[in-house]
């Protein structure tokens, strides 16, 4: 197939919806002679910052020498960027060789009842990329939930949840413990299992899946975390930080379990190294998370998705840009707290656009108005993300910072028109706004 068939046929795979478990996943990955088992893996799980923990652990374990594989999602331009090895995303030729080749191992995979998902085909071709281009090691982001996400299928020699908030409830369940439950499903039995500092009721979650399996948790603040400004204690030594390649206060937590779990990872005999630490926090890059993308005025793209992201946001205002005008463009999805999060970022901005992310999924930001003109002193409603970005920049001063931020459909959309781009004419990337593994998508 050719990359454009692939990306239709993900597209038609895409419609059918919600169907969770691991058994078409285990079939799928058995067909191809069990890739999953041809590297050592970190696996990370997690409400908000997983991408950023995979950014900081993929450049140091670059840093060190090693052939790296990343797996991610959901993508901002193109489907290509979810599969990386070597530090870029694979190409679309090599993209839909992989695909085809998941196919041809299991014919049933794209028909019947017993068809793959989305996630769970490009899952099932990244591990057999990684295999095939026999990568030193692999870092691996969980797409929603855990316990039944395609990726837990893999053998990690290291396991990471990074902060843990209420989101996806029509999946995950309710509560935070519903919640902490489902993505401790990354757990493996004897495995290093690190994590951020979580509310109590999560953190009694993972110490439960990690006693059952006797995995040694590693807590921040008690086993790993930060001493000082520029001082990161690790499990086994204490590293020097003189900066990171990511910005905002909450990178600190990310870069904290990042560590830790090089640290459980070089344990188990992967290459890491104190120098291949520091210098991949300071190159770690991660687009569309506080992005800088332009100068005078200061354009900031940023995918706070959630409650919990619009206030590490909002945090990130306060400590990076105190004092500057903010012109916010503003769009998410259906089932996010859009008002939460607007009463969170309003108050810190001089004028706001409410936008349509492009997906199905996306909440009408007419909805939004009058809470938005309530709360700060311009505020208009508009489907078109572009526009509205530039008219956001023509009301900045070069002093001001122009803000687009909520969810990464939103700002994959504003990073290609800010380039001259045009929209990416990937019909996957408008049907998988319905499902991540048949599920909602984290973005």
């Amino acid at each position: 197939m050719t990359y454009a068939e692939v990306v239709a046929l993900l597209g038609r795979l895409a419609m059918f919806g919600m169907s969770p478990g691991l058994e078409r996943t285990r079939r799928a990955l058995s067909a191809l002679g069990n890739p999953e088992r041809a590297f050592p893996a970190l696996h990370v799980a997690g409400s908000n910052g997983k991408g950023s923990t995979c950014a900081f652990a993929a450049a140091a374990l670059s840093a060190a020498g090693n052939r790296v594989g990343v797996y991610t999602s959901p993508h901002l331009e193109s489907l290509t960027e979810r599969i990386a090895v070597g530090g870029a995303p694979i190409s679309e030729e090599r993209f839909a060789r992989a695909v085809t080749d998941v196919l041809a191992a299991c014919p049933w995979g794209a028909e019947g009842d017993g068809r793959l998902t989305y996630f769970e085909l490009v899952t099932a071709a990244a591990f057999l990329v990684f295999a095939e281009e026999r990568v030193d090691v692999a870092v691996l982001e969980t797409g929603l939930g855990g316990r039944l996400d395609a990726t837990t299928c893999c053998e990690p020699e290291a396991t990471a949840i990074t902060p843990l908030s209420l989101e996806h409830v029509e999946v995950l369940g309710p509560t935070l413990a519903h919640i902490a439950r489902e993505k401790a499903g990354i757990v493996k039995e004897g495995v290093p299992c690190v994590t951020a500092a979580q509310p109590d009721e999560a953190l009694a979650e993972l110490r439960k899946a990690c006693d059952a399996l006797e995995a040694p948790l590693l807590l921040e603040g008690r086993d790993f975390g930060w001493e000082d400004a520029r001082t990161l204690n690790g499990v086994n030594r204490i590293y020097d930080i003189e900066k990171l390649g990511l910005l905002g206060p909450h990178q600190r937590t990310n870069a904290a379990v990042a560590v830790a779990g090089l640290e459980a990872l070089e344990s188990r005999g992967v290459r890491v190294g104190a120098a291949a630490v520091v210098r991949g926090l300071a190159d770690a890059r991660w687009p569309g998370r506080l992005e800088v993308v332009r100068e005078r005025p200061l354009v900031v793209l940023d995918g706070a998705h959630n409650a919990a992201g619009a206030q590490a946001l909002a945090a990130s205002l306060r400590a990076l840009w105190p004092g500057r005008r903010v012109h916010l463009v503003f769009g998410v999805l259906a089932d996010k707290d859009a008002a939460s999060m607007l009463r969170t970022l309003l108050p810190l901005v001089a004028s706001v656009e409410l936008v349509r992310p492009a997906s199905p999924r996306a909440l009408d930001p007419a909805t939004l108005l009058d809470l938005a003109r309530s709360l700060t002193p311009y505020a208009s409603a508009d489907a078109a993300p572009a526009p509205a970005t530039e008219r956001a920049l023509a009301r900045a001063t070069p002093n001001d910072v122009v803000l687009v931020a909520g969810s990464l459909y939103l700002v994959g959309e504003v990073r290609r028109s800010l380039r001259g781009l045009a929209p990416a004419n990937a019909p996957g990337e408008q049907l998988h706004a319905r499902t991540h593994q048949g599920q909602p998508p984290e973005a």
